[in-house]
């Protein structure tokens, strides 16, 4: 790594080259290249490191008790990573940073960030405040996410993801940065299911894609998303009340049955059973 490459990285903004050399240093720095699928860090077993991505892209994971894992972020040239979960010293559940590339990362000793040295360097109060404004940022970030996955349907966190990348693209034309399977995960639903519902999208118009290029044709932005879920419900309104004059003792038994085993499956964490089920 050298020092111009360093003074590129967010985290290092306006910090002399005079001090970017000293710095690595005082926070016992040092350079790792995983490659692509190599774990980087894991918490809360690591020991409190924080990382920033020079080359190729990170993804950060959550892996729950049972060993199911889900796609948080995919962390871009200059993100840093491992500081929130380092930070608040979380110990009950695992983060993990895999590298999505052949990548080099830049790993730095928290607890040094966090705690000037007894040289009392000048660049501590600056990286402090550059690193504040990162986690702001990513906490946007993984905020967009929950607003993505806490749609209903698949079709409707397609919508809103899809919606996103095409008001960060600035065009209805865009490429999204993960493939099915990664894309999948983000949206925490099934790949087979998603594939489906994307390939019904596309005979329906709302979208085009190229296969095997995660790239989407045919966007739209969050003003006709926000049409779309209008229409869906006046749609979904009309039909309830339709229902309801019409609906029998045996339907209602049936639905009841079915919210109860919708119950079940959520209790168990059961994804894939609740979405087909819904």
């Amino acid at each position: 790594m050298t020092v111009e490459e360093l003074r590129g990285c967010p985290l290092f903004r306006d910090i002399v080259p005079e001090d970017l050399q000293a710095m690595l240093g005082c926070l016992s720095a040092r350079e790792a290249a995983p490659r692509r699928g190599d774990f980087i860090l894991r918490t809360p077993d690591a020991h409190p490191l924080l990382g920033v991505v020079l080359e190729g892209e990170v993804e950060m994971i959550s892996e729950d008790s049972f060993g199911k894992k889900s796609l948080l972020s995919v962390l871009p040239v200059g993100s840093i990573f491992g500081e929130s979960y380092t930070c608040a010293k979380a110990r009950n559940r695992t983060i993990a940073y895999q590298a999505r590339t052949h990548s080099r990362v830049l790993l730095l000793d928290y607890g040094r960030i966090l705690h000037a040295c007894k040289l009392v360097c000048r660049f501590h109060h600056r990286m402090i405040e550059n690193m504040v404004e990162l986690i702001a940022e990513k906490n946007l970030t993984l905020v967009e996410k929950l607003e993505v996955v806490s749609r209903t349907t698949i079709r409707e966190k397609l919508l809103t993801y899809l919606a996103r990348q095409a008001e960060a693209a600035g065009a209805r034309t865009f490429t999204i940065p993960m493939g099915r399977t990664a894309l999948a995960e983000y949206l925490c639903t099934d790949r087979s299911a998603m594939t489906r519902e994307l390939a019904r999208m596309r005979d329906e118009g709302l979208i085009d894609y190229i296969p095997n290029r995660g790239c989407f044709a045919k966007g739209f932005t969050k003003q006709d998303v926000e049409d779309i879920y209008a229409v869906r419900e006046a749609l979904e309104e009309m039909a309830v009340r339709w229902a309801v004059a019409r609906i029998t003792e045996d339907e209602i038994k049936e639905m009841e049955e079915q919210c109860d085993l919708m119950e079940f499956y959520t209790r168990k964490k059961d994804k894939k059973k609740v979405m087909e089920m819904n």
